[in-house]
């Protein structure tokens, strides 16, 4: 099994490359939690519920599908090694091929296009941690980046 968690500032096209790169994957994300009757709710208060969630599915994901060839998708921002570490460390721990892929969208380019209406200082601030985490990242965490270009058709740039 394959795991990929995709990092990104909040409209970085990370669920765009998720469904163009990855069509048969399942896909995890803490959105589902706010999504209500069709239409994203974001409580903040709600925050650690839905990554909580999102954690839980992953989970019962990984433990019901051990062995297989199917590939599941992390789509949460994981700017940071605590956001991304439990999704690393239970497919490792489970021997899943692991790779974390960040999306390095330009951040004028990435604000103007995010469908939740995230404000510009939130997400200034996951930009700046998408910039800094990375290079704390484990050695043993396969890494990934990739550049968006003007179509989101994103180019590999080195792993």
């Amino acid at each position: 099994m394959k795991v990929i968690i995709l990092r990104g500032m909040s409209g970085a096209g990370k669920s765009t490359y998720a469904k163009k790169n990855y069509p048969n994957a399942y896909v995890v994300s803490a959105d589902t939690y706010h999504m209500v009757d069709g239409e994203y709710r974001f409580n903040p208060a709600n925050a650690g519920k839905a990554h909580a969630q999102c954690l839980r599915g992953f989970t019962a994901f990984l433990v019901n599908k051990h062995g297989t060839e199917d590939r599941i998708v992390v789509d949460n921002t994981n700017t940071t090694v605590a956001e991304v570490a439990p999704y690393a460390a239970l497919a490792l721990a489970y021997g899943c091929e692991l790779e974390i892929v960040t999306l390095d969208t330009p951040f004028d380019k990435a604000h103007g296009r995010n469908v939740h209406s995230v404000p510009l200082n939130v997400a200034k601030a996951q930009w700046e941690r998408l910039h800094q985490e990375g290079a704390r990242f484990p050695k043993w965490w396969p890494q990934r980046l990739v550049f968006d270009n003007q179509d989101l058709g994103f180019v590999k740039t080195h792993s």
